[in-house]
C-alpha cells in the first residue's frame, strides 16, 4: 500500500513526534511505502526515515509561515493525488487550508486516493480570537470531512463518539488508534546523559520521594494543581522533589508560583530535551503525575505521558478523566483524585508515598498494561487493518 502522510506539525520542536515518525518506520516495516510530509522551524532532523520523509517549505515569519506552508502542502498533496495517484493520503484536522481545495478537486475529479482525516486532538492552546478562530476552524473541517472524506481515524474511542454523534460520521468508515510507547522503554533501554547523572546524584543523596511530570506547559492542564499540592506535602515530607520536564506559554507563571509557595529547592524545572533523553529523567522518579482539569479536549485525548509513565514501571497519580480511566482502569499503580481538587492532589500523594515499598511491584503490572494494548506496534497493526479494509 502506498500511503502519503501529512503533519502540520514542526517535527524538530514536536513533543509527540511519534505519533508520525513511529507509525510511518513501523507501516514501512510492514512492507507498505510510505511518505510522511510535514513541517520544521530550524532543523530538517532525520528520525531514522531518510528520503520517506519530505520537510515542505515555508517562511519562517508570522502569518507568512502559516500561509507559505499551507500552499506548499496544497502543492504536494496535488502531485500525491494527481501524479502518483497513492492509494491513502492521511491529513489532520489543523491542517484544513491546505486540503481543503484538494478534497473539493477529489470529488469532482473522481480521484482515486482514499482521504482519511486523523484527528489527534481538539482545539486546546489558544485563547481570545485566536482561539475561536482555530475552533471555527475545526468544526469546519469535520464538516467538509463528513462531505467529502473515505474515513477517519481518531485518538480514542470516546472522541470517536463525541465527534461522530456531533457531526454525524456514521457513515463514514472510521476507527482509533492511541498515542504509544516505545517497546524499548519496556526492557529498561535508555542513555543516561551526564546531566541526568548529576541530578540522580542529588536526588541520592537527598533520599528523596520523586514526583515528575513532562509535556507541555500551558494553561488548565493543571500543573498549577501539581504546584500547590507538592508544596502542601512538602511540609510534611521535606524529601519529596518534583521534576517539572518541558516548556510552554505558562513555565515563567509557574516557576513564580513555586517561589510565593516557598518550594522552588525542592521542584526541578527542566527544558525540553531530546525524546531519548525522557527515559532517563523518568528512571529519577518514583511516581508520575498527570494532573489534567476536567475539560473535554483532555478527556478525548491520549496522554503520551501516561502511556510513558507506566510503560517503564511508575505508579500514576491521575486525575478521573476517560483518558486516564480507559488506560490505567483501576490498577493498584494508580492513584486518582478528583481533577481540578489540589488538595485532593495531593492527598494522592500522600497515598502513593505511604505505599513507596510497593510501589516498583504495582508498576510491573502498568507495563504489563501497556505492553499487551499501548506500543506504537499495537497502534499500527489497528491503523493498517483499517486501511485495508478500505
Amino acid at each position: 500500500m502506498r500511503i502519503a502522510w501529512f503533519s502540520e506539525k514542526s517535527m524538530d520542536q514536536s513533543i509527540d513526534h511519534a505519533s508520525w515518525t513511529e507509525m510511518t518506520r513501523l507501516l514501512q516495516s510492514m512492507g507498505h511505502e510510505v511518505q510522511l510530509y510535514t513541517g520544521f522551524r530550524k532543523q530538517r532532523l532525520d528520525f531514522g526515515l531518510g528520503p520517506s520523509i519530505h520537510y515542505l517549505f515555508s517562511i519562517k515569519k508570522p502569518v507568512l509561515a502559516r500561509i507559505s506552508f499551507s500552499l506548499s502542502m496544497g502543492l504536494a498533496l496535488l502531485h500525491v493525488g494527481l501524479i502518483q495517484k497513492v492509494d491513502v493520503i492521511i491529513v489532520h484536522p489543523q491542517a484544513f487550508p491546505a486540503y481543503a481545495g484538494f478534497l473539493i478537486l477529489k470529488k469532482l475529479l473522481h480521484l482515486k486516493s482514499r482521504l482519511i482525516l486523523d484527528v489527534r486532538t481538539l482545539p486546546v492552546e489558544a485563547r481570545g480570537l485566536r482561539g475561536a478562530l482555530e475552533k471555527a476552524e475545526f468544526s469546519l473541517a469535520m464538516k467538509m470531512a463528513a462531505w467529502g472524506s473515505d474515513g477517519m481515524t481518531f485518538i480514542t474511542p470516546f472522541m470517536k463518539e463525541v465527534l461522530t454523534n456531533q457531526y454525524g460520521f456514521n457513515a463514514l468508515p472510521s476507527t482509533w488508534w492511541s498515542s504509544g510507547a516505545k517497546r524499548a522503554w519496556l526492557q529498561n533501554e535508555y542513555i543516561m546523559p551526564p546531566q541526568v547523572e548529576n541530578l540522580a546524584l542529588k536526588l541520592d543523596r537527598m533520599h528523596a520521594f520523586v514526583l515528575i511530570y513532562h509535556g507541555a506547559m500551558s494553561a488548565n492542564r493543571g500543573l498549577d494543581h501539581l504546584i500547590r499540592a507538592f508544596a502542601d506535602r512538602l511540609k510534611h515530607h521535606p524529601q519529596h522533589h518534583l521534576i517539572l520536564l518541558g516548556r510552554g506559554p505558562i513555565r515563567k507563571e509557574l516557576i513564580a508560583l513555586c517561589h510565593r509557595l516557598k518550594c522552588e529547592a525542592a521542584v526541578t524545572f527542566i527544558d525540553t530535551v531530546p525524546h531519548e533523553h525522557v527515559r532517563a529523567y523518568l528512571a529519577l522518579a518514583d511516581v508520575g503525575v498527570v494532573p489534567l482539569t476536567d475539560r473535554l479536549e483532555w478527556r478525548v485525548s491520549s496522554p503520551l505521558k501516561l502511556l510513558e509513565y507506566m510503560a517503564v514501571g511508575l505508579p500514576v497519580v491521575l486525575s478521573t478523566i476517560e483518558a486516564h480511566e480507559n488506560v490505567a482502569q483501576q490498577g493498584q499503580f494508580a492513584f486518582y483524585y478528583p481533577p481540578g481538587d489540589w488538595r485532593a492532589l495531593s492527598m494522592a500523594i500522600d497515598k502513593a508515598f505511604a505505599q513507596r515499598a510497593s510501589l516498583p511491584e504495582w508498576g510491573n503490572a502498568g507495563r504489563l498494561q501497556i505492553k499487551n494494548h499501548y506500543t506504537w506496534h499495537r497502534q499500527a497493526e489497528r491503523l493498517e487493518l483499517f486501511l485495508q479494509d478500505l
